[in-house]
């Protein structure tokens, strides 16, 4: 038995060469609250097993020919494997039931009058497991996505809590990444842009530090010796180009705030922030120095701010260690989980 509009909803697709068989079990599945599709056609009926999702098929084992419904088995395994194949058969024999169960039939049905409850109770069965499938399924993706959200709460939170501490014990945050100096490194076969900023920063009284070198090699060899707030590269260097060398001085240095340019005048000339996963234009267009200058404030600021989103980051992972390696199991779990659900999913 089943409660009323259980299975509202919930389609069937019937593939049998008879029309009064489809008429009759179309009926039936109605009448069990179902929304069922009924076609005489294997090929049509293979085409809508592509085309859209039918929790369970009932497909006659000899349309349009002997065992040619077994193409409709088929379809169901390649295309909707969380769809339930039940074939239906007139011939009593093993041989059709073996070919059947092979292909991936879940049962065999004998067509026969006292053979009607049980295939009611067959679709009934496999109609409900499927729906409790969907039913944790969607559980299981609101739970990831809370999971999410919450970790993400938490961490939120826990930058509140540091500094409402850090208040408490007279140690305001920022004060922790002022950057009594700044140190900059100039990567360019031209001193061109070094001179011009340095000039452009000489008067003033916060800490402003460049180091100029003119060539890739040369900002590898300073990398790898000395650590930069920022780096700003020419896009192309005599030796190497300027994303080369962004790349293995951020294996380096990952706090460093990576900037390629081109020569200020020239068309095209821009300068961009180079991330990690993106790049940020950060002037259009490049025409004189200045424009570069004046955004290196911007720059320090971002570093600053980066700095004290690792300084909340290192703090939360030693403090919550225990439950970030608790949470980073289950997480596996679920996205485990997830991967296995997807791979289920109707074609």
């Amino acid at each position: 038995m089943h409660s009323d509009n259980e299975y509202v909803g919930i389609e069937i697709l019937v593939v049998d060469g008879d029309p009064s068989v489809r008429r009759g079990l179309s009926d039936l599945l109605t009448e069990m609250g179902f929304v069922p599709t009924a076609t005489g056609d294997v090929e049509d009926g293979v085409d809508m097993i592509r085309r859209k999702f039918f929790a369970v098929v009932l497909c006659d084992l000899d349309t349009p020919e002997t065992e040619a419904g077994i193409e409709v088995v088929e379809a169901c395994r390649e295309h909707s494997p969380a769809t339930t194949p039940i074939v239906l058969t007139s011939r009593k024999g093993w041989e059709a039931a073996v070919t059947a169960f092979r292909a991936g039939a879940r049962e065999i049905l004998i067509k026969a009058p006292e053979q009607i409850e049980y295939l009611k109770e067959r679709v009934s069965k496999y109609a409900r497991e499927w729906k409790r499938q969907r039913n944790r399924d969607e559980l299981l993706l609101q739970m990831a996505d809370v999971q999410e959200d919450f970790l993400k709460r938490m961490r939120e939170m826990y930058k509140v809590v540091v500094d409402v501490q850090d208040r408490l014990q007279g140690r305001y945050i920022l004060a922790s990444f002022q950057l009594p100096e700044c140190r900059v490194l100039v990567v360019d076969d031209s001193t061109a842009l070094f001179e011009d900023l340095s000039r452009a920063f000489e008067n003033r009284d916060d800490g402003w530090v460049f180091t100029h070198v003119q060539s890739g090699g040369e900002a590898l060899d300073v990398g790898g010796r000395e650590k930069y707030h920022v780096a700003l590269i020419k896009e192309m260097l005599p030796d190497l180009p300027g994303s080369m060398v962004i790349s293995t001085l951020r294996a380096q240095s990952a706090e460093t705030i990576y900037l390629t340019y081109g020569t200020p005048g020239d068309p095209g000339a821009k300068v961009v922030v180079v991330e990690a996963e993106r790049t940020i234009p950060l002037v259009e267009e490049l025409s004189e120095t200045a424009q570069l200058s004046g955004k290196l404030d911007e720059i320090r600021d971002a570093f600053k701010s980066k700095a004290q989103q690792r300084r909340y980051l290192q703090s939360f992972r030693t403090n919550q260690y225990d439950f970030l390696k608790k949470f980073a199991e289950i997480h596996k779990a679920v996205e485990k989980a997830k991967h296995a659900m997807e791979n289920r999913e109707p074609g």
